[in-house]
């Protein structure tokens, strides 16, 4: 019921025929009512629902310690002018499972000086297609020690000209379709520690930049360089080999997998393999003829 009952029906209000029980009933009634000028504490049975034009509240309006504000499927809470949500010292706004906070068009979350966003552990954020993260001016994204920034799948980071200080570590692969331009005193390349082969057969990997192989015997030996063993090399991929040969011997090279020969050297020499995706082909290469045999480089049916 919306509110107390009337005692007589309209028109059945006759003077001189007021009854003490009505009265009693006028004083129960005025007793439950809300005293709108004093206030007090009420403890109603059930829900309080206003319809109409609705509630205004122009003072304070605060939940108690338990209290719980609900709205319902379709309703909204809309602030106007300068209104503002405020949430003090130990507060916190919960999103539920399945709840969505919309940003619409023309809208913005601002984070003023000091204030912070905080994903914990396990969260994330997700931007769907379209969607992007931009920092202007004068701001910065910063990845603190021990966190990461992941990209999965194919992903895309566009930049008309962004600056990294400090160093990055890229532990998966990397498309590049546009320009590196290394400029300044810092500007280098640094490839990975070369590797010292054994005066031997020598199997080698795409896990090498460059190898030094000293041939210091007139035994003529055959490289392998290796197509199936971890770690795989992609097409495109390459290695040096950087041959000092004080022998009169062949030092020849061939791919994984080929019964054919790559090239074949004798000297000393070096010589760059690119793999095309199925055999290491020869790249190129250079002789050294100072103070010694000259070096030569004969193409083997791979190169």
């Amino acid at each position: 019921m919306s509110h107390n009952a009337r005692i007589r029906a309209p028109g059945l209000w006759i003077a001189g025929t007021l009854l003490p029980g009505e009265m009693e009933l006028f004083d129960a009634a005025q007793f439950k009512a809300v005293n709108g000028d004093d206030g007090g504490t009420w403890s109603p049975a059930n829900k309080i629902i206003f319809g109409g034009a609705g509630l205004e509240v122009t003072g304070p309006f605060a939940a108690g310690a338990v209290g719980t504000m609900v709205m319902p499927t379709g309703g909204s809470l809309s602030l106007t002018g300068n209104a503002f949500i405020a949430l003090a010292n130990g507060t916190h706004l919960d999103l539920n499972s399945g709840a969505i906070l919309n940003v619409n068009s023309g809208a913005d979350i601002e984070v003023e000086s000091g204030g912070e966003i905080t994903v914990k552990s396990g969260g994330f954020i997700n931007l769907a297609g379209g969607a992007s993260i931009e920092a202007f001016s004068g701001a910065m994204v910063r990845i603190g020690n021990g966190a990461s920034l992941t990209l999965l799948g194919l992903a895309t980071i566009d930049s008309s000209g962004a600056t990294l200080n400090g160093t990055l570590t890229q532990a998966a692969a990397v498309t590049q379709t546009g320009m590196v331009t290394r400029s300044g005193a810092g500007g280098r390349t640094r490839i990975r520690t070369s590797v010292l082969l054994a005066n031997q057969l020598n199997n080698i990997s795409v896990a090498t930049d460059l190898a030094f192989y000293v041939q210091s015997d007139n035994l003529a030996r055959t490289h392998t360089l290796l197509v199936t063993s971890a770690p795989v090399p992609q097409a495109g991929e390459r290695l040096t080999v950087n041959v000092k040969n004080t022998g009169s011997a062949a030092v020849i090279f061939k791919s994984e997998g080929s019964a054919n020969l790559t090239c074949t050297t004798t000297g000393s020499v070096v010589v760059t393999f690119v793999f095309d995706g199925a055999l290491w082909r020869m790249a190129g290469g250079c002789v050294n003829d100072a103070g010694g045999l000259p070096g030569t480089i004969v193409f083997g049916v791979d190169a």
